[in-house]
């Protein structure tokens, strides 16, 4: 893989959960550190409407590309999630 290329990381926090697809630009990925059981907060994300995040785990901090593809998954986002997004469609009808 080239060294500038862009690698998905996964973050399997619980915290995280309700977050959109993310990607982190370095070269490679595993330059991190990441072990999985680090504690991951995002600032940023701006109601949906940015580009870029900053994450910090535990100690460390990157910045990741926020991936909202659609309208429609910005709407989900906005929303705090597809099942929120649902139910509140059903309440209003």
């Amino acid at each position: 893989m080239a060294p500038n290329a862009v690698r998905s990381c996964a973050a399997p926090a619980a915290s995280l959960a309700r977050e959109q697809p993310r990607e982190v630009r370095v070269a490679p990925v595993e330059s991190l550190g990441l072990t999985g059981r680090e504690e991951f907060s995002i600032t940023g994300v701006d109601n949906g409407n940015s580009d870029e995040v900053t994450v910090r785990a535990d100690d460390k901090a990157f910045r990741a590309r926020v991936r909202l593809d659609t309208p429609r998954e910005r709407e989900y986002f906005q929303h705090r999630g597809i099942l929120r997004y649902v139910l509140r469609r059903l309440l209003a009808e």
